[in-house]
């Protein structure tokens, strides 16, 4: 049997139709042999979506689509930052080159042993201080963007800085908006 694996994003934003019309797909490949797992991502507000579901009895729709729940976490730990920015320092950018993202960016740092993931250390604690709080999780999407914005603003196809230092990882962090998304999440808490 064939299979098809289909990741649907925003699915807290998913109505009854968008269901209706998943679960005819779904009936669809099942008569043509084809298997489909559906990975529905989301905020958390896709676990209330569940229960209200469940409580209108949509068994149909919870037992295809929503059987396994898994929270993705950001970053938490310094072991989880650095197992994140070593990736830099090991995939291969751009492809077939035999060249990492941080050795691409910073080719002279990199070729004298600095690796991205030895600052690994130093950019949490400018996350932490960067929004005034050592108690902190991270979303991924903005450790992503903070060394995305980082290698493309300070490497050699931007400023060409030998290597990232405290100035570049702070303005990086600011460009990433994650201050502004927290503050602001922060605020609507208090309201």
């Amino acid at each position: 049997m064939e299979q098809i694996i289909l990741f649907i994003d925003e699915a807290n934003f998913m109505g009854m139709n968008d269901y209706n019309y998943l679960i005819d797909i779904y009936n669809r490949l099942d008569r043509a042999q084809v298997r489909m797992t559906v990975l529905l991502v989301g905020t958390k507000e896709l676990v209330s979506v569940k229960t209200m579901l469940m409580q209108m009895n949509k068994q149909q729709i919870v037992e295809r689509f929503m059987v396994r729940e898994y929270q993705f976490r950001g970053i938490k730990s310094l072991k989880d930052l650095q197992i994140c920015m070593a990736s830099y320092d090991f995939s291969e950018y751009p492809e077939n080159t035999g060249w990492s993202f941080t050795q691409y960016f910073f080719p002279e740092a990199f070729n004298e042993g600095h690796k991205l993931y030895s600052l690994a250390e130093d950019l949490l604690s400018y996350f932490g201080e960067a929004l005034g709080s050592n108690t902190l999780e991270i979303p991924m999407q903005y450790i992503t963007s903070t060394i995305e914005n980082c290698f493309r603003r300070f490497g050699c196809d931007g400023k060409g800085v030998y290597f990232p230092t405290k100035n570049e990882w702070m303005q990086a962090i600011k460009d990433s908006g994650y201050v502004m998304a927290e503050n602001l999440f922060e605020s609507c808490k208090a309201i």
